[in-house]
């Protein structure tokens, strides 16, 4: 299967809403923050970040999930998973503010989908494991018990999967029929673990029958480009075309997560829809060259994330820099402010400064406390380092300096510099392609970030990434 990748990075879990001939897709954002960017487009293709709903972690949770978009009247609601609760936010307005989180309930639900009986009117929250239960007509209860009223998928026991684990119901009605699409197999593990079931039925209660195309997504073999495919929804586009949008890693880069892909779609003679290649080429990684003057505090804050928790209050904008405050003693317990939305080989350039009483300050790349890699001065030397060790430090007398950091192929390079224009390469580099959820857990990815401990702040002047292809050596 040929599919189209239209978002970059570790963007999983998508749902799409089509309104006013535009397309509106929000993603998991697992334990970043600020959480749950809007992405818009006109076309399928090019695709923006126009707001961001959840500004800090739910009641101190940190893992948010496969939320679901849709519209209910005239307002439009975010219903996400956290913990094993279920939440929502709301908004009349898709750039304006959203809503506090509410919490529904359903302890021990997951991946909420919203659907209305065409016949009566009444709202429904479908949930995983072929769990349903009504919704309220405001959509912020739900109004009664939670049961279960559709099948499971029986996978063949030959296949190579993660799990059954029935996962993602996304629903739509068309010509008498109410389809929905589950993820099934896994969401990483194997290659072929994840995939879409389709099935239909008359009545959302009772009645489903399994497509005779199953499973409709799935990667077939560890020789295709995209592995771990599933997390499917099916949508009609403005001019009535059919597709699916869904995730997967690409075959050899599992540390940068789950991209978002899009695929196209056909309906067969007997009523089923099936997924067919896509042709368009693929979006890249966006080179980035951030120009602190003309960023907005909002915009700063679409582009780079918290890890674990939102702390706003860590940085602001003045005379074209980005500051961050220093927070924790070391690179062990200091958040790091992280890029959105990076994929491919990529060299990373920074210029840092550091005020007051920064203990130690630097670049890295990051999957979690545990687990980063990068390069940071202390105490007047420039160390590098990988998991739990570090190299010999080099001396380095100033608080300003320039840091680069270079990744190809899984083989992350360390460089600093006095002026920016001459580099001095670390004698130690290191490599990352175990950094994904299949050995560290988490569904996280590596992302590239920057980070400082201690007391006082650090200024971050320029902040350049640029696709390897494009460097000059």
């Amino acid at each position: 299967m040929k599919y189209t990748r239209i978002i970059c990075g570790n963007v999983a879990d998508p749902s799409i809403l089509v309104h006013n001939g535009k397309y509106y897709v929000v993603t998991s954002s697992f334990r970043y923050f600020p959480g749950l960017f809007l992405y818009e487009s006109s076309d399928l293709v090019h695709w923006k970040k126009i707001n961001t709903l959840l500004k800090k972690p739910v009641a101190g949770i940190n893992d948010v999930w496969a939320p679901e978009i849709c519209k209910i009247g005239n307002r439009f609601f975010v219903y996400f998973p956290a913990d094993f609760e279920i939440y929502a936010v709301y908004t009349d307005d898709l750039y304006g503010e959203w809503s506090e989180p509410v919490l529904l309930g359903q302890h021990g639900m997951i991946d909420p989908a919203y659907i209305q009986d065409e016949k009566t009117g009444r709202n429904w929250l479908f949930f995983h494991g072929g769990n349903a239960a009504p919704l309220s007509a405001d959509g912020l209860s739900v109004v009664g018990e939670v049961r279960k009223v559709y099948p499971v998928w029986d996978i063949p026991k030959e296949w190579e999967i993660q799990s059954v684990a029935c996962e993602s119901p996304k629903l739509f009605y068309r010509n008498g029929y109410y389809y929905m699409i589950t993820a099934q197999g896994g969401t990483a593990g194997p290659a072929t673990s994840h995939m879409a079931i389709m099935l239909r039925s008359r009545s959302l209660e009772s009645g489903w029958e399994f497509s005779p195309y199953n499973p409709v997504i799935k990667t077939q073999s560890v020789d295709e480009r995209w592995w771990s495919t599933g997390h499917a929804t099916a949508f009609e586009d403005a001019q009535g075309e059919w597709h699916f949008i869904l995730h997967g890693y690409e075959n050899g880069r599992y540390n940068e997560g789950r991209q978002i892909l899009l695929c196209d779609a056909e309906w067969t003679a007997d009523g089923w829809l099936i997924a067919v290649d896509r042709k368009e080429h693929d979006v890249q990684s966006t080179v980035r060259n951030y120009d602190f003057n003309a960023i907005s505090l909002d915009e700063l804050q679409r582009e780079f994330t918290f890890f674990d928790k939102f702390q706003n209050e860590r940085i602001f904008l003045d005379n074209g820099a980005l500051t961050l405050y220093a927070q924790g003693t070391s690179i062990n317990n200091s958040l790091p402010l992280l890029v959105n939305e990076i994929s491919g080989d990529y060299e990373a350039i920074v210029e840092l400064e550091s005020i007051g009483n920064v203990r130690e300050f630097g670049l890295l790349l990051y999957y979690n406390e545990n687990y980063k890699t990068g390069i940071f001065v202390k105490d007047g030397y420039i160390f590098s380092r990988w998991g739990l060790a570090q190299s010999f430090g080099e001396k380095y007398a100033s608080n300003k300096i320039f840091l680069k950091l270079r990744k190809r192929n899984d083989i992350v390079s360390f460089f600093y510099s006095q002026d920016g224009i001459v580099f001095e390469k670390m004698r130690m580099s290191t490599e990352v392609s175990g950094y994904h959820t299949n050995v560290l857990g988490g569904y996280l990815s590596l992302r590239l970030g920057i980070y400082a401990a201690g007391n006082g702040r650090i200024l971050c002047k320029q902040f350049k990434i640029n696709a390897l292809a494009d460097v000059i050596n």
